[in-house]
């Protein structure tokens, strides 16, 4: 099932002329592009300070190790591209690009929904171009893909699987989901309780239950506080506030 916005299939469409294989080889060169300049810009542009770019040039080394990036080539996602982006508009704002920021985000917000909330940022930052911007390109590639999906598949079907994706708590926690819940729940699962204490019956069921209604509302939680933190701290300027945030 295709999970993402139906306008983002349009990105994709140049693969299609390819074969399989040769798309499939392509598309990881993508990614490792991507998760590669994602890196130097977050180095370069966003750290000033000599120490901190020797430091998190240490830590992004080892983050290519990580699960998350293995899974990315593994699986082909789309989280590499979605980085770079939001990682090139985030130093495009501090470079005072504002129009520039606004159209990488709003690219980002197509393919995968959660760079929304970034237009809540910039109206915090007051940023008012890059707001413009980015709501002028996700109006721009929503009309777009109009006449090829139509609009019974661009609003209700996409809306209604997104809602039953939160509803029937979906979101995350796939027994294969590197998320800290997927791994948690995949943990349940597959005994990690028992292993712990081999003569004690868990209830597996009722422990997943709970873990759900712990992600759900405590991700609704941490979301308030992020919109909390940003807002009384939304007069800071310092690109470290920036890389924080």
């Amino acid at each position: 099932q295709f999970l993402y916005p139906p306008q983002s299939a349009l990105l994709f469409a140049p693969l299609t002329v390819l074969p399989y294989r040769s798309a499939e080889k392509l598309w990881d060169w993508f990614n490792a592009i991507a998760v590669i300049g994602a890196f130097i810009i977050t180095i370069r542009f966003l750290l000033r300070d000599r120490f901190l770019r020797i430091r998190y040039s240490l830590v992004l080394a080892l983050l290519t190790f990580a699960p998350p990036i293995e899974k990315l080539f593994y699986t082909g996602q789309v989280n590499g591209i979605i980085l770079f982006l939001l990682i090139t508009g985030m130093a495009a704002l501090l470079k005072k690009r504002h129009i520039t920021s606004g159209v990488l985000i709003g690219i980002a917000a197509t393919i995968k929904i959660f760079p929304l909330f970034f237009l809540l940022y910039f109206i915090l930052r007051k940023s008012w171009k890059a707001t413009l911007a980015m709501t002028t390109s996700l109006i721009i590639l929503f009309f777009s893909a109009l006449p090829m999906f139509g609009w019974k598949t661009m609003t209700t079907d996409f809306i209604n699987m997104q809602r039953d994706i939160i509803v029937h708590g979906d979101l995350g926690y796939l027994v294969d989901s590197t998320s800290l819940f997927g791994s948690f729940r995949a943990g349940v699962q597959n005994g990690a309780f028992d292993a712990i204490a081999p003569h004690v019956t868990f209830p597996r069921k009722a422990i997943i239950n709970i873990g759900e209604v712990t992600h759900k509302y405590g991700t609704m939680i941490a979301f308030i506080a992020v919109i909390t933190t940003l807002w009384r701290f939304r007069a800071k300027t310092s690109p470290h506030d920036m890389l924080l945030d």
